[in-house]
């Protein structure tokens, strides 16, 4: 009986005359596949997962979000990533295990900046306001983007004398992923000094 597995975050790339690569993340590692070019020999070539999901290194961004966000979450994560951030992320982890946690707590620890993607849904999740208390017990620097809502309900108790950015329309996102890359600079070279 084959075997099935769940994969997110699929790319295609490398399309050539023989071989097209798809990429795709597994629990914690990223698997690659590789097809011939009628798409009838399928072999799973495994990969090291991206530096990005590595325990222990610094990254200057840890978005905390709501796992009903992902979208935005990826969209954030792939523009400041384009801009040359190190953005981690626990969308190649699987949620609720002792290692995911222990990641998580290890991820903001070694951040900069942990930036909170507040919404309608991050409000209810206990898990994105657990890093909001884990990030101010190791004092590391909060910044919550406002992606969805109205600010009166979405930023919590916990965020509401901190300055937000307002990644609401199209606009003032782009300002705002700016702003907080010049933030994350201005603390590094800071810590650098």
């Amino acid at each position: 009986m084959p075997q099935t597995t769940e994969i997110t975050n699929v790319n295609v790339g490398e399309i050539n005359h023989s071989t097209v690569n798809i990429t795709g993340s597994q629990r914690t590692k990223q698997i690659i596949y590789q097809m011939d070019a009628n798409f009838e020999d399928i072999q799973e070539a495994p990969q090291e997962a991206p530096p990005e999901y590595e325990i222990g290194i610094a990254h200057d961004i840890f978005l905390s979000y709501a796992h009903r966000d992902g979208a935005t979450m990826r969209r954030i994560a792939s523009k400041l990533r384009s801009a040359g951030m190190r953005v981690w992320t626990d969308e190649a982890l699987e949620p609720g295990t002792p290692s995911w946690v222990k990641a998580i707590e290890e991820a903001i620890r070694a951040a900069t900046v942990v930036a909170v993607v507040l919404t309608p849904n991050a409000r209810q999740s206990e898990f994105a306001n657990k890093e909001i208390l884990t990030a101010q017990a190791f004092s590391t620097p909060i910044v919550p983007l406002l992606c969805k809502g109205d600010e009166r309900f979405v930023v919590p108790l916990t965020l509401r004398g901190v300055q937000w950015l307002d990644c609401r329309s199209e606009g003032k996102y782009r300002k705002s992923l700016r702003r907080l890359i010049v933030h994350v600079r201005k603390l590094q070279e800071n810590a650098a000094d």
